[in-house]
């Protein structure tokens, strides 16, 4: 709609300037309006005949080469049952390795533990610990700083691994 009472709208103006082109001279050929002819002493062609709801479809094969490429037809319920024997046999492969494997990491021998206490460190002095290549090692650390209180706590703890056979010092 207009704003003003006497000025034109958009599409007044654009329904004007169409009215004023000439028509488009695309003609359309003769040949394009009229059916096509059939040959003579050929048989009319007619429309297929729609199948019947529920026929059976032609068979086809579910796996098949052609051109150098492999063809799978499957339909949802053969799908669903190669998804399903594939999950299943996932699940077993992975309970098999659960079964077929060690309890845990290979066990080395560890020391004998001694019910006697380490000796006391002296002057925050570390006690030598003869250590093997590629063994792994609890090293118990003060890191608020070292006291006869934290030194008197650090060896218990010491002692207390080295009574369950597990190495450790006090640094």
């Amino acid at each position: 709609m207009a704003k003003k009472k006497d000025s034109v709208a958009l599409f007044e103006v654009i329904s004007k300037s169409r009215e004023r082109q000439p028509a488009g001279g695309m003609g359309v050929p003769s040949w394009m309006s009229q059916p096509p002819q059939e040959p003579e002493g050929a048989e009319p062609l007619r429309p297929a005949e729609p199948s019947p709801p529920g026929a059976a479809l032609p068979k086809q094969p579910i796996v098949s080469t052609a051109e150098g490429r492999l063809q799978l037809s499957l339909n949802y319920v053969s799908g669903a049952v190669i998804v399903v024997a594939l999950v299943v046999l996932l699940v077993l492969v992975f309970w098999l390795g659960r079964v077929t494997a060690s309890s845990g990491p290979a066990e080395t021998e560890a020391p004998a533990a001694n019910n006697q206490p380490l000796p006391e460190i002296a002057s925050g002095q570390p006690t030598p610990l003869q250590r093997v290549a590629g063994r792994y090692y609890l090293v118990i650390q003060g890191l608020l700083g070292i006291d006869t209180q934290h030194l008197e706590a650090a060896n218990d703890i010491r002692n207390f691994l080295a009574a369950h056979g597990v190495p450790a010092e006090v640094r």
